[in-house]
């Protein structure tokens, strides 16, 4: 009977509490008008969450606000990052937080706080006797906030991760939480552990258990700061400043450690009389990110408890250790990105426990079958190492728990005569890719239904597009065959993929029309890569239903027709879309364009026509442009100058003109091509904010005017073309200040004035090109179009970084070569010819080591060619033809051997091989040479035609004055009469011998 009324009262209490809680009484009054007020305190016009508080009747149904279900009490609150950030940093009144006596966890994570209220510190939380977790990470206290932690004593767990803490704290401020299991003071500055009177203290907190102090200020002395920590299971000291040889002496009073973290510091060894071999209860230790000495594994030996070890990348070098082979019962080894060689050892086949291996990275070589005995093992990677490893895994068959396998770039080779025998595993995960291969799709993936992801890119398999991977793992995600030699037309799945989200078969052979329903197959897919095939016709407007599909890269085939406007409208989360390189026309974009997401759009070397449509202004997060090599037509937008976000505009290679509008520099460019179109009108008022731009093309065009002084405000421009254009004026000295040029090309313009003595190259790469495996880095876009050698090249990317050079070719610059040229010493082509340059070579010619090609035909220059030239060892192109030069050609030494005449014509006073002009004494060159060393330059030609002109100007003269007067003809030959009379007798008289001679 009394149990029958008991069931009836609980019956009717959880009825009337449900009433309740529906009519909006389920949480007390006070304490939600303490909420109410605490909402208002974390300025909740702009925070997140908090806003939403006051909606509801009841507060237990808060968002981030947890009521005990009983006495519907607030025992939760989670107020992490509910900030107005706007309004910056702010103070914090604890006694908010007071009304909720049954409060146990209180988290304040990232919400900016730099500190308390004047006496409504933390303190004041003393009378909250439940109060186990407190979160105050990711803020701004400082030391001065310890203090008032003491007064918690019921705190379990406390975490003050990435504050500002700093120096050595006082260990009294923690030591009064006497109840802590879990401290975690991570991400901080903090270097050590100092009472107020300035004597080194250690922690001493009996029930901890938990302890972070990782990426601090800690250094060697760390360890003596917890032996007062005898209940501590999990240490965390890694990426501090330890440095050296370490003595562990101090973790034997730690007799219940079983994880401890030293990674990501400088370590070389342990020293200790005891140490490690009295660790028998660690389980994990990681020392990744260090700097190991081999005598450190012996050490490892003892730890005969250890089942989870992390030696990634610690320098570790030569064979593998056999002491690693000691440890039997180890579950997880990673001694991944170390320079391990040589074969594995035979002891690998002792790891029966180990269920997670990672030899990655390293220069293992030999085959595998040591690892078929890892009858535990759930996932292996043995990437970019040199095994031998068969495409059909045979020694691995047999692991029947492996799920995940990575075995990408090694050589993978076919065997002979594959086993016909299933495997035992189903693999979650398969990355097969590498370098070999050959035959057909290994047999043991037939066998294969639970695979989640496939890599086997860059094998070379024969066949067609596998259709049954897809129908054998209907839980396939990703789907990656790029460069397989696939052939033969793209072959679909019977059903739809619902799971498939990536989809990469670029760098095929793939032929043969798009299917038309592979946007209905592929409904869920956000990358689809079907680059560098041999597909045609048009692109399929089923694309539209994959309506998560975030990149679409179709470039380099054969695609032909319209844009389908159901791709543009469908997709609508469209970010990269990749149509270089096929035969696609029409307009680019639909009117009503939906791309409002799109960030990489990429369809030059196609066939579009018509102007550059207004609608692709709603793609306000665009990144990078590039219609290049198509058929547009009309102006450069007005829009284009407002996108935020854009950083490469390629509009180069079309049928573009105008002038360039006012103002225009996006303010985040960095590269601008423009190149080959008909643009007109001068550049004075189309940059106003450069000092982002990377790289400007202008170059064959219809600009006009002077180069603009704005230039000085490019401070990183490093690629300057405006080739053959009609620029004006001389050079401004403003480029002068460009600190990172590293090309510059002005050639066929009409310059003129002198040549800049204060022009600079960096030749260094900018620091953008540093991580170039990103295929979104928008520096693999970088290109220049230079002429060196003669012969127009284009450079993209990073190998910009060997070409740096100077070209002011075909203009009109006077004067000398200034002497200063001969300091861009990484200055690779450098190209003065077809101007009006007088004076001699710069003799600091020969300080430019890295010059390959260096032309200076085609000007007025004289003097000698200086001899120090053949010191230029890379030079394979050089030209002085068509100049006033003279003297001795180079020595025909080094790269100057393989010159030949055609790098010295048009100087007639030039001698020496490969010219036929000898340099002996008496040549005329000799003679030419001889008489411009001591009276000045002299023509040969010149004095040879006007004297001959002269002399016959003379005798016709005066034989037309004889002829037309008969008195002067007589006067003239009786005076020549008595020339020859007056000779004659001078001669008789004081040469004897000459009578015999007498005229008669």
């Amino acid at each position: 009977m009394v149990r029958t009324i008991k069931l009836w009262v609980v019956t009717i209490m959880v009825i009337l509490e449900g009433w309740f809680h529906d009519i909006g009484y389920g949480c007390l009054e006070h304490e939600r008008q303490a909420l109410l007020e605490l909402r208002s305190s974390f300025n909740v016009p702009h925070a997140l969450f908090l806003s939403s508080w006051g909606i509801e009747a009841d507060c237990c149904s808060w968002y981030r606000v947890k009521c005990d279900q009983s006495t519907r009490r607030v025992i939760r609150l989670d107020l992490s990052s509910e900030t107005d950030l706007i309004s910056g940093d702010w103070y914090l009144n604890a006694s908010l937080f007071l009304p909720f006596e049954e409060l146990s966890y209180l988290s304040l994570k990232a919400s900016d706080i730099v500190g308390c209220v004047e006496n409504e510190g933390f303190e004041r939380l003393s009378k909250l006797g439940n109060l186990e977790t407190l979160d105050l990470s990711f803020n701004k206290f400082n030391n001065s906030i310890l203090p008032s932690l003491n007064h918690l004593p019921s705190l379990l767990n406390l975490d003050l991760t990435n504050n500002g803490l700093n120096g050595k704290i006082d260990p009294k401020d923690l030591n009064n939480l006497t109840s802590l299991e879990e401290l975690d003071l991570g991400f901080n500055e903090i270097e050590g552990f100092k009472s107020v009177q300035g004597d080194e203290e250690t922690l001493e907190l009996s029930n901890l258990e938990f302890l972070d102090l990782s990426y601090n200020h800690f250094d060697n002395n760390v360890l003596s700061y917890l032996s007062g920590l005898p209940s501590l299971i999990s240490l965390y000291i890694n990426n501090n400043r330890i440095k050296g040889s370490i003595d562990v002496t101090e973790l034997d009073a730690l007799s219940q450690l079983q994880e401890l973290n030293l990674g990501g510091n400088a370590i070389t060894e342990f020293v200790a009389s005891t140490g490690f071999p009295y660790l028998k209860s660690l389980e994990t230790l990681d020392l990744s990110f260090s700097i190991l000495h081999d005598g450190v594994l012996q050490t490892m030996e003892k730890l005969t408890s250890l089942h989870s070890l992390n030696l990634r990348n610690c320098g570790l070098i030569g064979h593998a250790p056999h002491s690693l082979c000691e440890l039997k019962h180890l579950q997880q080894l990673d001694i991944g990105y170390n320079n391990l060689t040589s074969i594995l050892p035979l002891c690998m086949a002792n790891f029966t426990s180990l269920q997670q291996l990672d030899l990655s990275h390293n220069n293992f070589s030999g085959d595998i079958s040591p690892l078929k005995s890892l009858t535990s093992i759930q996932s292996l990677s043995l990437s970019f190492n040199h095994f031998q490893i068969p495409m059909s895994l045979s020694p691995l068959l047999n692991l029947s728990t492996l799920k995940t396998l990575d075995v990408s770039g090694n050589e993978i080779y076919t065997e002979t005569k594959e086993q016909v025998l299933a495997p035992k595993f189903q693999l979650q995960s398969l990355l097969l890719s590498g370098y070999g291969g050959g035959g057909t799709f290994p047999r043991f993936l037939y066998h294969q239904h639970d695979l989640h992801e496939i890599d086997l890119s860059h094998l070379k398999l024969r066949g067609g597009f596998p259709h049954w991977l897809l129908e054998n793992n209907t839980d396939l995600q990703f789907l990656s065959l790029v460069n397989n030699s696939l052939s033969g037309p793209l072959k679909l799945p019977v059903q739809s993929q619902m799971n498939l989200s990536y989809l990469q078969i670029s760098d095929n052979d793939l032929h043969g029309q798009i299917p038309k329903e592979m946007g209905l197959q592929f409904p869920m897919l956000r990358t689809l890569e079907m680059a560098n095939n041999g597909l045609n016709g048009t692109i399929p407007s089923s694309f539209g239903n994959m309506t998560i599909l975030v990149l679409l890269d179709l470039a380099n085939n054969a695609l032909s027709g319209e844009l389908p406007e159901q791709l543009i409208k469908g997709c609508y989360k469209l970010r990269d879309l990749r149509l270089s390189n096929n035969s696609l026309q029409g307009q680019i974009f639909p009117r009503n364009s939906t791309a409002t997401n799109l960030e990489w759009f990429r369809l030059d070397g196609n066939q579009f026509s018509g102007s550059i449509p207004n609608s692709l202004s709603k793609s306000s997060f665009l990144i990078v442009l590039d219609s290049s090599h198509n058929n547009l037509s009309g102006i450069v937008p007005q829009w284009l100058r407002n996108m935020s976000y854009l950083r490469v505009l390629d509009l180069s290679n079309n049928n573009m003109v105008g002038n360039l509008p006012p103002g225009f520099s996006p303010p985040n460019i960095e590269q601008v091509y423009l190149s080959n179109n008909r643009f007109q009108g001068s550049l004075k008022k189309a940059f106003h904010d450069c000092s982002k731009l990377m790289a400007l093309d202008l170059s064959h065009n219809n600009l006009t005017g002077r180069i603009p002084k704005w230039f000085a405000n490019c401070s990183q421009l490093s690629y300057l073309i405006l080739k053959d254009n009609r620029f004006e004026g001389e050079i401004p000295v403003e480029l002068c200040k460009l600190y990172k040029l590293n090309l510059i090309d002005l050639s066929s313009n009409n310059l003129c004035g002198h040549i800049l003595t204060c022009l600079r190259f960096s030749g260094k790469l900018d620091d953008k090109f540093d991580d170039l495996a990103d295929p979104r880095n928008t520096s693999t876009l970088v290109r220049a179009e230079f002429t060196t050698k003669s012969i127009s090249y284009s450079y993209i990317g990073k190998i910009l970084v060997y070409i740096s050079g100077l070209d002011l070719s075909s203009n009109n610059l006077t004067g000398e070569i200034p002497q200063a040229l001969g300091n861009l010493s990484m200055i690779k082509a450098l190209n003065l010819s077809h101007n009006k340059l007088q004076g001699p070579i710069p003799p600091t010619f020969s300080n430019l080591q890295q010059l390959e090609s260096l032309d200076l035909s085609y000007n007025r220059l004289e003097g000698n060619i200086p001899p120090q030239l053949p010191q230029l060892h890379y030079l394979s192109d050089f030209s002085v033809a068509h100049n006033n030069l003279s003297g001795r050609t180079p020595d025909m030494v080094a790269q100057f051997a393989t010159f030949d005449k055609s790098s010295y014509e048009g100087n007639p006073f030039l001698c020496g091989p490969p010219l036929p002009n000898s340099c002996d004494a008496g040549s005329p060159s000799q003679n030419a040479t001889k008489y411009q060393e001591d009276n000045g330059f002299l023509d040969k030609n010149a004095f040879y035609g006007s004297f001959g002109a002269s002399y016959l100007m003379v005798l016709l003269g005066i034989a037309a004055v004889l002829y037309i007067n008969p008195y002067w003809k007589q006067v003239w030959f009786h005076y020549v009469e008595v020339v020859i009379n007056s000779c004659h007798s001078f001669v008789v008289d004081n040469l004897p011998v000459m009578p015999k001679f007498r005229f008669s």
